[in-house]
């Protein structure tokens, strides 16, 4: 399955651990090649201390599984309602197991620097539970908008030891993707494996075309209800589009078989982590100036405007939560429907295929890429020649 079809994260790490028991540098060389899509090998932990490893690997390695146990039965408890404590209360805990390890680290910051610096460890201690990982990317630039310029520091971690109390309750198939840190902090998924299937596996292929049609067919009634709301698919069509976009462009290249299947995945996160970088980059340019649904919709708008493609970064904004009074981000989603629909009211006869006489907004999927960005420049408020320039 590794060398057939890299990629996934467990099958990956097994045939690692397996292979640093056997001694078998080439599949374990292999199976860090699938892990990472292609990218640099970085060591996996706690498989890496399992043979051979020098002895502060090992040791790093048994605090890793030390602590799986420590958070999970954690969780445990929690989820059965033995311990009314929250799950920030892992901190003392996992300190206390630390310093069984590392007797001169007596404090949270100590470990946390500690094991950064030696091992590209990220320990959190957050509201909903522990996060502890390795980092595999820590990148900091700066982003220029409308003449305005902000300074990103995005992490990305994977490995994860523990990601927190509902990863754990669910079984993975509800996770934690991230948090705002600073620095905003990306787990990194298996996500981009399906956008894979659904473009190369017949079966899934098969049915999530079937499932685009199903949904298209009924975004014309969804959308005489409410012109400005969710509709599935339009989210789906765009979701294609962007992974057909992506495949066509790295088969362009020559790129075939198992080193396109990881180049796909790779490039797939690297676009996903551009997009939340332009996002978070007008967050900090708008600054407290903006709040509530008018900051959140500024930062869709760059995503879109700034981002890689305008169809990766639109599935958050064409999401369910369009309209929903949340934290700002579903209003601000429904305002950007509305500049939409007026965009295409206002230019009709510039997009090829538009029928006047149904609902707008199910065919957005119409606008070229370069229309897609003029209108959501239209409703950005920095973009307006009336908007002076200001330089940080």
């Amino acid at each position: 399955m590794v060398r057939a079809a890299p990629g996934r994260f467990v099958p990956s790490r097994l045939i690692y651990g397996l292979a640093r028991l056997l001694g078998d540098a080439p599949r374990a060389e292999e199976a860090l090649r699938s892990y990472h899509w292609g990218g640099q090998p970085l060591p996996l932990y706690p498989e890496a201390g399992l043979a051979g490893a020098p002895s502060p690997v090992v040791a790093y390695s048994r605090f890793c599984r030390r602590v799986k146990e420590i958070a999970d039965e954690h969780y445990r408890l929690s989820a059965i309602g033995k311990t009314k404590a929250p799950h920030q209360s892992l901190r003392e805990p996992v300190l206390a197991e630390a310093r069984k390890f590392w007797p001169e680290i007596t404090s949270e910051e100590a470990l946390r620097k500690e094991l950064s610096a030696r091992f590209d460890t990220v320990i959190s201690f957050e509201r909903w539970g522990l996060e502890f990982g390795r980092r595999v990317l820590d990148e900091e630039r700066v982003f220029e908008q409308y003449g305005r310029t902000a300074r990103v520091r995005f992490v990305v971690v994977d490995s994860m030891v523990s990601n927190g109390y509902v990863s754990w309750l669910s079984d993975g198939r509800s996770i934690v993707g991230g948090w705002a840190g600073p620095p905003m902090t990306q787990v990194r998924r298996e996500d981009a494996l399906r956008g894979w299937m659904a473009l190369s596996d017949p079966e899934h292929k098969q049915e999530f075309e079937r499932l685009i049609a199903r949904a298209s067919a009924e975004d014309d009634a969804a959308a005489r209800k409410n012109p400005y709301g969710y509709l599935e698919g339009l989210m789906l069509r765009m979701v294609r589009r962007s992974l057909q976009d992506l495949l066509a462009a790295l088969q362009a290249k020559g790129l075939a078989g198992a080193q396109l299947r990881l180049a796909f995945l790779a490039e797939s996160q690297r676009q996903l982590v551009s997009c939340v970088q332009a996002h978070e980059a007008r967050r900090l340019i708008d600054g407290s100036s903006t709040q509530g649904a008018q900051r959140e919709m500024n930062a869709a708008l760059s995503q879109v405007l700034f981002g890689p493609s305008p169809a990766v970064c639109l599935s958050g904004i064409l999401g369910p939560n369009i309209g929903a009074r949340d934290n700002g981000s579903g209003e601000g989603n429904g305002r950007i429907m509305q500049g939409i629909v007026a965009w295409l009211e206002a230019h009709t006869d510039e997009v090829k295929g538009l029928d006047r006489t149904r609902p707008l907004l199910p065919q957005f999927d119409l606008l070229r890429d370069q229309q897609i960005r003029a209108a959501f420049r239209s409703m950005d408020p920095l973009a307006q020649p009336s908007s002076p320039a200001v330089h940080e």
